[in-house]
């Protein structure tokens, strides 16, 4: 994890020296907390006058933040596990391994979808751009993904030789996602997402065939 950056920055003018400094640690304006130590006094005819002095603190960014943040739960609830993050596409990604990690992913990742929020909301805190933070457990997102994308596959060829729709079990935003993309290049079948979260579902169903009621398929 990066230190903290300041610097402490004299010029004609506050303004000037918060250029200064915001050009030296390479952040713009709103990447950094400002605190002016002298507003500095212009003189007589140029003669006798005060430099301004300024110091500039660069705001930890969003990476560092979500670290340090699972550090701390993983110490707090007595754990072992490597942390590791970088940045992609403007967002935040985070992994991480261990010998404990069923505790940290819980029943149907339950517990890894907690963490991930507060983990992004702790990210995102004291921010003016918000940062999308994802969160992944010895690779269980993706493991979950590759079943859940099998098991779309299976189910559109059940409604397709049934010649009737299917109605998944209620899933989450991202579980949704990974279904309607699995499904998205069939075209023997169309997809929708229905119904209130949390209970939303996703209806599997043949192309042009008409609405039946179906059960729920687990």
């Amino acid at each position: 994890m990066e230190g903290r950056q300041e610097i402490e920055k004299s010029a004609g003018t506050a303004e000037e020296a918060i250029q200064e400094a915001c050009l030296e640690l390479g952040a713009s304006g709103d990447e950094v907390e400002i605190e002016v130590l002298s507003e500095g006094t212009r003189g007589i005819l140029g003669i006798g006058g005060q430099a301004a002095r300024v110091r500039v603190i660069r705001k930890e960014g969003a990476a560092p933040k979500a670290e340090g943040f699972l550090r701390g739960v993983i110490r707090f609830l007595g754990l072992a596990g490597d942390v590791r993050v970088w940045e992609k596409d403007s967002d935040v990604e985070v992994k991480i391994y261990g010998d404990d990690s069923g505790i940290l992913i819980g029943r149907h990742g339950r517990t890894l979808d907690a963490i991930q929020l507060l983990t992004e909301i702790v990210a995102n805190k004291g921010s003016n751009r918000r940062v999308r933070v994802r969160v992944d457990i010895e690779d269980y997102k993706e493991r979950q993904a590759t079943k859940l994308a099998d098991f779309a596959r299976k189910m559109a060829d059940k409604a397709v030789k049934e010649k009737r729709e299917i109605v998944l079990r209620p899933m989450n935003a991202l579980e949704r996602k990974v279904i309607h993309s699995a499904l998205n290049e069939d075209p023997r079948v169309t997809t929708e997402s229905m119904g209130v979260e949390p209970n939303r579902k996703v209806t599997i169903r043949p192309t042009n065939n008409e609405r039946t009621a179906a059960p729920e398929a687990h």
